[in-house]
């Protein structure tokens, strides 16, 4: 299941926010791609780094809310910046939310590496993300922000899996 996602969040990641019907699955899944900021610290610069989330439920038609979000954050870059840390802490609120170590994926391309770093989050702890006014973020050494248009974006892919 989990490298099912995986690919679909590869296939899915040119797009701003999509819905796709596998008519041999009966599956639909839905991902939306945002960007995350740098906090300006040039030792933490992300350059690109994205956070692409993802459900699928079963059928054309949503039939309950969904329980879990894939959560994935990717990044190409000269060299490798998450291979040996890949934690993550999330400060929502003011409130710190430490995620553990996610799993890490990376692959060497022609002009540097590319990396993927997975998490599963709860309904509960999406919802308090996209509902939040700030959203700050560690992924391994580096740090980070969700900005508010990002924000918005997060919290419309949310409502497509609210029942």
């Amino acid at each position: 299941m989990k490298s099912i996602i995986l690919i679909l969040l590869l296939t899915f990641a040119a797009f701003s926010q999509n819905a796709k019907y596998d008519k041999f699955k009966d599956e639909t899944t839905v991902l939306v791609e945002v960007k995350v900021k740098d906090n300006g610290k040039p030792r933490n610069k992300l350059d690109n780094l994205k956070l692409i989330t993802a459900f699928s439920y079963d059928g054309q038609t949503l039939k309950n809310d969904i329980d879990s979000f894939v959560v994935e954050f990717s990044q190409g870059n000269q060299s490798w910046r998450f291979l040996r840390s890949h934690g993550l802490i999330m400060i929502v609120d003011g409130e710190r939310e430490d995620f553990g170590k996610g799993d890490h994926e990376g692959e060497v391309m022609t002009r540097g590496v590319f990396e993927r770093v997975t998490f599963l989050f709860s309904r509960k702890i999406f919802e308090k993300m996209v509902n939040a006014k700030t959203v700050e973020l560690q992924l391994g050494p580096y740090e980070g922000f969700i900005d508010a248009d990002n924000l918005a974006k997060l919290k419309a892919f949310y409502a497509t899996g609210t029942k």
